[in-house]
């Protein structure tokens, strides 16, 4: 039970007194015995031989008494002493147990102190790592609101990167849709141009045939020239329109590049926020079981108290005892 109890500091100076006044006590109700055996005893000589601030054990007082008294006294005074020597033997037993209960008090107390002061500094350590402990998960708390803020920019930014890869998609596949029907377009166009030129070459030929008819058709073959003309210029008018998808081809390639990197990025941020997470649960599982420490030392402690006011109270009670 001692194992578990702590008490607060008992001063020796205290016990030192309390084993001196049984000690003074036991001695003065020999002196009063010895001094009863003869009324004509002179006990201011015997004071006087004692010296001050000085206790006379019951030997002393015996043999100063017998000192002092009168040669015609002594029969009378061994004659009483014998009388009281049950007395005295009850006295001085009573005395030695008084002398060892006070040696096992001082070394409870000695020993109770020693666990109050073990006690006391593990107490003030605890606290110490409570304190560590509250630092540091405020400061992972404060990095996880830092992760959380980097991934929802990094979400935000994800998903504006989408957006706009959405928004350009739909363009290039409008665009590419118009460039391929214009593509179409132009394709019949110049089929039907081939075949108008064929036609032409043939009637080419049957007017170089006809020198005559050659005059009459020559208006008609400026204004086929001038067709083909056009015609050449919207073939090149068509290149340049597959240019310009292949510029938005490449541009959509490397929004594809940036996509994946907004993606990589967020699941980096992701995974750093998760193990943030198992700091943050370790730390306060850490302080919980801490807590718990501090409450059982406290609990302790309490005890200790309790302990320790009810052995002053027995010491107390003993010292009374002993007194009367």
């Amino acid at each position: 039970a001692l194992d578990k109890k702590v008490v607060k500091e008992c001063s020796n100076d205290e016990i030192r007194v309390v084993d001196n006044s049984s000690l003074e006590k036991n001695s003065q109700e020999l002196m009063n015995i010895n001094r009863c055996g003869n009324s004509d005893f002179d006990c201011d000589s015997v004071r006087s031989s004692i010296p001050a601030g000085h206790t006379p054990s019951p030997i002393t007082s015996r043999s100063l008494f017998l000192d002092n008294c009168p040669s015609q006294s002594l029969k009378a005074v061994d004659g009483n002493v014998d009388c009281n020597s049950g007395r005295i033997e009850y006295l001085e037993t009573n005395l030695k147990k008084t002398k060892k209960v006070i040696v096992v008090k001082d070394k409870i107390i000695h020993d109770l102190q020693r666990r109050l002061r073990r006690f006391e500094d593990l107490n003030r350590t605890t606290k110490g790592e409570i304190s560590n402990l509250q630092n540091r998960a405020e400061l992972a708390e404060i990095e996880y609101k830092k992760c959380s803020t980097s991934l929802k920019l990094a979400e935000r930014r994800n998903e504006t990167h989408e957006a706009n890869l959405s928004i350009a998609k739909k363009c290039h596949i409008e665009m590419v849709a118009t460039l391929e029907v214009q593509i179409s377009s132009h394709s019949n166009k110049l089929v039907e141009n081939e075949k108008q030129i064929k036609s032409l070459q043939n009637e080419n030929a049957v007017l170089s045939a006809a020198v005559d008819a050659r005059d009459r058709k020559l208006s008609v073959m400026k204004n086929l020239e001038q067709t083909v003309q056009s015609l050449s210029q919207e073939v090149r008018t068509g290149q340049s329109f597959r240019k310009e998808s292949e510029i938005i081809t490449s541009k959509y390639n490397n929004l594809q590049l940036e996509l994946v990197d907004a993606k990589e990025s967020e699941e980096a941020s992701r995974s750093e926020m998760r193990s943030l997470q198992k700091t943050l649960h370790k730390a306060e599982d850490r302080f919980s079981v801490i807590e718990a420490q501090a409450n059982t030392t406290s609990k302790d402690f309490d005890a200790a108290q309790t302990l320790n006011h009810k052995l002053k109270m027995e010491r107390n009670s003993f010292k009374q005892k002993s007194d009367s």
